[in-house]
Parts: structure tokens; sequence; C-alpha cells
């Protein structure tokens, strides 16, 4: 697998900081727990100097029920105490507490304290026979860095393996782009001729529209006019800018009130037929004179047959009378 060397470096780079990082770890752990057993032995001897100072044990009263008197509530439960007498030669200690029977010598810590009527020997160590906090120190560095350096490989290799994926996805997703790139030249040609084809087109209708002589207009479902062709000035006088969003029956010349209904009626046909209807009528001239027209219109409509407008054509009719 591409970049497995990653996740063998993790180990190995994990590994050793997990290694340094427990000797540190066993090396702290055994300065503290000296240290602190250092000072519980120099605490617990103070104290026994000044009970023996200040009441010592009386002659009649047990020298052991006394000891205990004195370290019943300050002995901490980590840590073992033996008191041995140095007067006499004798196994037995006169008061002993949490000690193993043979403590390990270099975790034990002896001091003599002597005075008016005693000479004793006071031995404290850890009261767990087990007692390693290097160890367990070492032991909590190596779980957790060995749990930190697996978890790390593990992700690199998982890294490792979604990369390679990666790159045969896009190694895939780059040979369809380039057949989509080839499919997009051979589109933008095809685009260029049927734009030129529209140009063609769109030159042949207006030079069409031109030498017919024809208004031609484009109106809304309203019957307001959203375009018109330049024929309008000819026709009737007036720019396409000045008719555009002007109802085109406010441009009818009316003829006893029924020349507006008849052509509503004829956008009505229109519509319901899909058909060309044709109608003849007059137009006002903006000079205030009337120009008979024949007029052929069809309806428009979306893909859903919504209606859309109409498609006007006005042509002039010389065959009619002018009016002035």
């Amino acid at each position: 697998m591409p970049g497995a060397w990653l996740a063998l470096l993790i180990l190995l780079t994990g590994a050793g900081l997990t290694f340094w990082q427990a000797r540190l770890a066993a090396d702290r752990a055994n300065t503290l727990a000296a240290s602190h057993l250092d000072a519980t032995h120099e605490r617990l001897v103070k104290e026994l100097l000044a009970r023996t100072l200040a009441a010592p044990p009386g002659p009649e009263e047990p020298v052991k029920r006394w000891l205990s008197g004195v370290f019943a509530s300050t002995l901490p439960a980590d840590v073992g105490l033996r008191i041995d007498t140095l007067d006499r030669h004798t196994k037995s200690p006169l008061w002993q507490r949490q000690l193993p029977e043979q403590p390990a010598p270099e975790r034990s810590l002896r001091t003599e304290v002597h005075g008016p009527g005693y000479h004793w020997l006071v031995t404290t160590a850890p009261a767990d026979p087990s007692w390693a906090p290097a160890q367990r120190a070492q032991t909590r560095a190596w779980l957790a860095g060995g749990v930190l350096t697996v978890a790390f490989a593990a992700l690199a290799l998982i890294l490792c393996r979604w990369r390679a994926r990666l790159y045969q996805t896009l190694a895939r997703r780059d040979g369809a782009n380039q057949q989509l790139l080839r499919q997009l030249a051979a589109l933008q040609v095809e685009k260029t001729v049927l734009r030129q084809a529209l140009n063609d087109a769109e030159s042949r209708s207006r030079d069409l529209v031109a030498l017919s002589g024809a208004l031609v207009c484009e109106l809304d479902p309203d019957g307001v006019i959203g375009f018109v062709s330049p024929q309008s000035a000819d026709l009737l006088g007036q720019a396409p800018a000045d008719l555009v969003g002007q109802p085109f029956t406010g441009h009818i010349a009316q003829a006893e009130g029924s020349t507006t209904d008849n052509f509503r009626r004829t956008l009505a046909a229109a519509r319901n037929s899909g058909e060309i209807e044709r109608l003849d009528l007059s137009l006002r001239h903006a000079d205030g004179r009337t120009v008979p027209v024949t007029v052929r219109l069809r309806a428009t409509t979306a893909v859903d047959q919504a209606l859309t407008g109409y498609r006007l054509t006005a042509l002039a009719n010389p065959f009619a009378q002018q009016s002035g």
C-alpha cells in the first residue's frame, strides 16, 4: 500500500518516545517516593522525640502501649513503622505496625533514638512489600504510549488507504473530465454552427419583415404590446419605444364602438382554435388620420398549453379608404 512506511515510522517513533517517557516516569516516581518516605520517616522520628521529651513512658506503663498511643493517629497508611531496642539483643521489636516481616533494605530508613532510659532504632519502610512506584509508572507509560502509538499507526494506515482510493478516483475522474472536455469542444463547435444558423435565420426574418412592409407585434395575454417592429414608424408615425407597454386596442380607430370588440373576439377565437385569425380594422396614425390594415394573429402557448400571448401582423390595406 503506498505510504504504508508512514505507519511503520509512527510505530518506531512511538516506541522510542514511549521508552524514553517510561524511563523518565520511573525516575520521577522513584524520586517522589523516596522523598515522601524520607519526609515521613523524619516526621515520625521527630514526633517520637518530642513525645519522649514531653511525656515519656512511666516506669509502670508498658512501652508498647505508650508507643501505640504516640502513633495511633499519625502513622500514614502507606508506611510501616518498627521500633527496636538496642539495650539488649532481641529479635522481637518493641512495637511494630504495617511493616513487612522482611522489608527490603534499599527501601528502609533507620534512625537511632536514645535518651535517659532508652536506646531505640526506628525503622520505616513502605507498608506494601511489592511497593514498586517505578514499575507502576513504567507500566502506565508503556500502556498509554502503546495505545496512542497503535492508534496513530492504524489511523495512518486508514489515511494511506483512503489516499490511494482518492488517487484512483481522481484518476478516473480526470479521464472522465478529459472526455467531457472533448465533448464540450464538440458542443462548442456545434453551438457556433447553430448560433450562425440562428443569426442567419434572424437576419432572414428581419429582411422578410422589412420587405413585407407589415407591422409585427408581440402581445401579452392582456393584449399589451411587448415588442413592435420598426415598421410602426411608417404605418403609425410612432417609434417602437413609444408603443411598447401600451394596449394594442388603444391604437385602434373606433367605428361605432364595435371595432375594439371585434378585435377582442378575434383574440379569443385565436386562443380557442390555435390557428391564424384574420381581421380588417383601422389604426390611428400619429397625425390623426386612420390607416386601414389587415391584421393576422395567432395565440402562443407554453409547454403546458398555458397562454403566453399573441403574435400579430398588420399590413396596410390599399383597397380600403383612408380617413383624415
